[in-house]
């Protein structure tokens, strides 16, 4: 199942994110954290956290689910800022907050409920 980044819709597979994602080239992550993160079903540990937010990821919570920024989120921008008109970009903007304070309001109810978290996000 796949989930959009809520700021640049960017889709990612739950799958990835929740076992493959920290082990795509983060030197300054153990074996241990990896499998400590494997084993938490994405809950993020600070310094899990701080690596990716060192990629552009953002979230609004902690686990990794709750992203409401990605790895691909300047580059997608970046595409749309220059082949959109202005007054669609800025629509696209507009529709992209919202999402952000959707999923961020999700994540603070759900948080510790994952499989609810992803069905609401999800849809």
């Amino acid at each position: 199942m796949d989930i959009h980044c809520p700021q640049c819709n960017e889709p990612w597979d739950t799958f990835h994110l929740l076992e493959d994602e920290i082990s795509n080239g983060y030197d300054d992550l153990t074996d241990d954290d990896f499998e400590s993160f494997k084993l938490s079903r994405g809950m993020l540990e600070p310094k899990t956290q701080t690596a990716l937010e060192s990629r552009g990821w953002k979230f609004a919570g902690k686990n990794i689910l709750s992203f409401v920024a990605c790895s691909c989120c300047k580059d997608n921008l970046d595409w749309m800022e220059e082949n959109l008109s202005t007054h669609e970009f800025q629509e696209l903007k507009t529709i992209f907050a919202s999402r952000t304070t959707e999923r961020e309001i999700f994540c603070e109810l759900l948080e510790h409920d994952l499989d609810g978290l992803l069905s609401t996000i999800a849809n």
